[in-house]
């Protein structure tokens, strides 16, 4: 039976504690990492060539021009989540090589839409059929896409969601994290670590028990 969760962006939370949350599912997308091809999730997104006002940091790999466009940003966002080296996942773009052979159940979809909850930015829906992640919807306000750092930040966080991630509820260092400062617009050490926990290259060495947001602990 096919089913749907929804994962709003949000601003706000009633509590707080520590450490990177995954959903109790965790990673159920049909990868095999055993090669580069079907090591990929494929991200399909509108407007490649529109130019948006650029207001990323000096210190984003991405400044250092009035404009960009959003093919340029999705490509700096690909970049942050495959420099996980400790994770094997890797995200890739329409125009890849390997998108006509591996795409089937393996792809996100970003459209301009108004989410369905109470969101400053976007929502991410997953769809599951019998119990494995099949496909991932993203639905961001038409707003996300006239700053980069809101669409950066906005889509990182919501592929995040697509991927397995929840919130942290942690205060600092977090792109997930409900209480972000309005700095941490790319993938910070607390998302990085759930990106090797989920999609590990080596098992043996990525032994980490997710606490539901209080703590993360080795497993002997």
């Amino acid at each position: 039976m096919a089913s749907k969760k929804t994962f709003v962006f949000l601003g706000l939370a009633a509590f707080v504690s520590f450490g990177f949350r995954v959903f109790p599912s965790g990673n159920q997308w049909p990868l095999d990492k055993s090669t580069t091809a079907t090591s990929k999730i494929f991200v399909v997104y509108p407007y490649g060539s529109r130019t948006i006002e650029n207001d990323l940091p000096s210190s984003d790999p991405s400044s250092g021009s009035t404009t960009t466009s959003i093919d340029n940003l999705m490509t700096s966002i690909f970049n942050d989540y495959n420099s996980v080296s400790a994770s094997f996942l890797v995200l890739a773009g329409q125009s890849d090589t390997d998108f006509s052979a591996n795409s089937a159940q393996r792809t996100i979809t970003i459209e301009e839409a108004d989410p369905n909850g109470a969101s400053s930015g976007g929502e991410a829906q997953q769809a599951r059929t019998g119990g494995q992640v099949t496909s991932c919807s993203i639905k961001l306000k038409a707003q996300v896409f006239e700053k980069a750092k809101t669409f950066v930040t906005a889509v990182t966080h919501e592929i995040g969601h697509c991927l397995g991630l929840d919130h942290p509820q942690e205060i600092t260092k977090s792109v997930m994290s409900y209480f972000q400062s309005g700095d941490e617009i790319r993938l910070q050490t607390d998302d990085q670590m759930g990106m090797t926990y989920l999609y590990p290259v080596d098992s043996a060495k990525a032994k980490e028990t997710a606490t539901l947001g209080m703590s993360c602990s080795r497993t002997q």
